[in-house]
């Protein structure tokens, strides 16, 4: 009985992972442009880099993954929650990532996407762009 749930939970995860690999390049460069390029400070240019991305992912979820068809707009306000929270994930991360580890700026985007993914694909399923 809960094969098939955890068969459909599968093929969507992998999709999403998918799609999480194209924004994460959406991040990386759009992050990268800003802060090594344009030299905006760090967190000026991971906020400016979270919402381009976070703009990205949520259609091409929407779309690909979840297959959502209506209520849109009830999705988009479980969506901002859920970036309310993930953003907090993002800067704790990089808090973490830039003061505590001291590791190299030019790794953050993969080390605060990893901090993120399974969050965002558990409340996007479960949440989200759940069927009622």
């Amino acid at each position: 009985m809960i094969l098939p749930y955890l068969s459909a939970d599968i093929n969507k995860f992998f999709v999403f992972v998918v799609v999480g690999v194209i924004t994460f390049f959406v991040n990386y460069f759009s992050f990268y442009t800003l802060a090594i390029m344009n030299k905006i400070g760090s967190y000026q240019a991971i906020s400016i880099s979270y919402l381009i991305t976070t703009t990205t992912h949520y259609l091409l979820n929407r779309k690909l993954t979840f297959k959502a068809k209506n209520g849109q707009l009830k999705s988009i306000r479980r969506y901002l929650l859920m970036l309310v929270i993930n953003y907090l994930i993002t800067l704790f991360a990089t808090v973490i990532y830039l003061k505590i580890l001291e590791a190299d700026i030019k790794f953050l985007i993969f080390f605060t996407s990893l901090s993120t993914m399974l969050s965002s694909f558990l409340i996007m399923n479960h949440f989200v762009f759940r069927r009622v």
